[in-house]
């Protein structure tokens, strides 16, 4: 008799894989999406007007200390002194990063998974510090309409002497802005997709019972079972290597995409900008991905020579080491002779996309998918292993 090969073998099982009902799915779906989308859309706008004032508000902050007056807020000097011009300033900084002030609600509304409101709050803290340390040159991609740059310029830089009053005012309403968009409408719309996902597990559960004729699908679940490995330990045998080989590339891709985004961060930070053109391009980061991507595959692949749990927590030790290792800002000591240079021409050229924006693309870009591809990392792994 002969014996089927192994990729006999993957086409037999692929073909008993059961059907999708991609209608069923779309009748579970709509009745909570047509709440949802609304109260993410909604999230977005609120969340873009808190970011956008706490960028004008850092950016007023900025005034009074290069003016030697430190933190004097006070509207004082109505006729002249740090904060007569100060709204006005601010507000054409700030018309520049609008753009990424609404990728950033985007990014918060419409991730993949569930965002609280810490999340929301850091990054309306990291908008507050991009207006005071003004951070990134204007953002080309997404440009702000000249009519609404012309009214924010018009209300914000309106303020005059009283725009230090006006800031500490918007830093309060910013706060507001951002529990309502987490708490009333992120949180319900998360919720719904929430059952959404329990629904189609349901609808895939009948789809595989009605394919596999009932009784033949317990014996298919015990077998899959017998073959699964003890409790918290990755699968024996093939499925285990796959299993540990996802998990290193996974956490691989990871943390060279965190390398990239704090190696352009900290140019970013203390650098020098006198014009647009004076921002990075993401080729110092592109060096260290190159420089580093064998050192983070390998310390992946040690991650799984442990159980699960193990990997899981080195994971956790290897991301703030690789957030160090790309915000210090010279060569770390004995780090260097690890250093082995390898595509660097694929790193530069994929930098290269980003041209003078890698800043935003550090922040709006690489680090959403680094936090997703770790989320996906690590759940995989615990749904997976034995």
């Amino acid at each position: 008799m002969r014996r089927e090969g192994p990729l006999t073998r993957l086409w037999r099982n692929r073909r008993r894989r059961p059907p999708v009902d991609w209608r069923g799915r779309l009748r579970a779906w709509w009745p909570h999406a047509r709440t949802a989308l609304p109260r993410r859309a909604g999230a977005v706008v609120l969340l873009l007007l808190a970011f956008g004032l706490l960028l004008w508000a850092g950016a007023v902050i900025r005034h009074p200390v290069e003016a030697g007056q430190k933190l004097d807020l006070s509207p004082a000097g109505a006729f002249g002194g740090p904060l007569r011009t100060a709204g006005d300033h601010a507000a054409r900084q700030v018309v520049g990063q609008l753009g990424a002030g609404l990728v950033a609600a985007a990014v918060i509304a419409f991730f993949p998974a569930r965002l609280g409101i810490g999340t929301a709050l850091l990054t309306g803290a990291g908008s507050l510090a991009i207006g005071y340390l003004r951070l990134g040159p204007p953002m080309t991609a997404l440009e702000t309409p000249q009519a609404v740059a012309d009214r924010v310029v018009v209300f914000e830089g309106g303020m005059g002497s009283w725009a230090g009053i006006a800031a500490v005012v918007a830093v309060v309403v910013s706060l507001v802005l951002i529990e309502r968009a987490s708490n009333r409408l992120l949180k319900p719309a998360q919720e719904a997709r929430r059952q959404v996902r329990e629904a189609w597990r349901r609808l895939d559960a009948r789809s595989a019972a009605r394919s596999s004729g009932g009784p033949t699908a317990g014996r298919d679940a015990a077998a899959e079972r017998a073959r699964s490995g003890p409790s918290g330990r990755w699968r024996p045998g093939g499925a285990g290597t796959r299993d540990r080989v996802r998990f290193a590339l996974g956490t691989t891709a990871v943390l060279v995409l965190l390398l990239w985004a704090a190696v352009e961060v900290r140019l970013a930070a203390t650098g020098v900008h006198g014009t647009p053109d004076s921002w990075g391009t993401g080729q110092t980061g592109a060096a260290y991905q190159a420089g580093f991507v064998l050192l983070l595959t390998v310390v992946s692949l040690v991650s799984t020579l442990g159980t699960p749990a193990t990997a899981r927590g080195l994971f956790a030790v290897w991301v703030p080491a690789t957030l160090f290792l790309g915000a210090w800002p010279g060569p770390l000591g004995p780090v260097e002779a690890l250093r082995i240079p390898v595509f660097e021409g694929l790193f530069r050229a994929v930098a290269g996309l980003w041209g003078h924006g890698a800043f935003w693309a550090a922040l709006l870009v690489a680090l959403p998918l680094a936090a997703y591809g770790g989320l996906r990392t690590v759940r995989g792994s615990a749904g997976r292993r034995g």
